[in-house]
């Protein structure tokens, strides 16, 4: 990899890993960063070790560090860039059950051409009738996924706290008569991280998400961010889904979560 992709990389992660430290504790350590969440202990996005460096460590190591600095979280997180780690520690993590996927980190480097569907409305997440539609869809997203009740209303209330506190930002795309589609931006300096894009089943196959995630990149410029960011899983669909929408993978974490 150049030392360009290499950088732009290091904003890319950089961007996701503020997005899940605002608001949370985070303590660095040797082998890399804590981020607590203590409210929120069944959000494993919101647990997380971030950049580990450890390739000597069995799973005992990494379990008894999940132990003495996530003790609060029922849910953890680990991520890594160091190909050391990956590649030593990645294997035995997934003998002891850990499930683990490659995410690439993609930067959005044009904006194609895309005329929104004149019956689509894209609106910013800001009062009590998009909340509730937000909300909503938040549950549907959490029923696909298969999380439980107390996970699900964590998930509400991280969004709202965020939405509040933070310089989150959440939009919906409306047909008439509803809502059908939602997604995250994390403004972390002068890059634009974008996450959470879900489309309602029924809604799919339209073109939604993709008119909801251009719009969003049009907003995050003028909030005067420079780069539109994210990431998804690199063994996914997704990756060439974002490439048509002007987006260019430039690195890649590994993530596991604690089962």
């Amino acid at each position: 990899m150049s030392v360009q992709l290499d950088a732009l990389a290091d904003e890319v992660f950089a961007a996701a890993a503020a997005h899940v430290r605002a608001g949370a504790r985070a303590t660095r350590r040797p082998f890399g960063e804590v981020i607590s969440n203590p409210e929120y202990p069944d959000l494993a996005f919101a647990n997380v070790i971030q950049d580990l460096v450890a390739p000597d460590w069995t799973v005992e190591d990494l379990e008894r560090a999940v132990e003495q600095e996530l003790s609060t979280a029922r849910r953890v997180r680990i991520r890594s860039r160091d190909a050391r780690t990956v590649a030593a520690l990645g294997p035995r993590l997934a003998t002891a059950g850990y499930p683990g996927e490659a995410r690439v980190g993609m930067m959005q480097v044009a904006i194609p051409a895309r005329q929104q569907p004149p019956h689509l409305s894209v609106r910013l997440v800001d009062d009590g009738s998009t909340w509730a539609a937000f909300d909503e869809l938040n549950r549907v997203d959490a029923l696909e996924h298969g999380w439980d009740q107390a996970t699900t209303h964590q998930l509400v209330d991280l969004c709202h706290w965020r939405a509040a506190n933070t310089s989150h930002h959440y939009y919906v795309a409306s047909e008439p008569g509803r809502v059908v589609a939602y997604v995250g931006v994390y403004q972390a300096g002068t890059t634009a991280y974008v996450h959470s894009l879900f489309t309602h089943p029924a809604a799919r196959g339209k073109g939604v998400g993709a008119s909801l995630m251009l719009a969003v990149s049009d907003r995050g410029h003028a909030m005067g961010c420079q780069r539109v960011t994210l990431e998804c899983a690199r063994d996914s669909r997704l990756p060439a889904y974002y490439a048509g929408l002007g987006f260019r993978t430039v690195g890649e974490e590994w993530v596991w979560t604690k089962p």
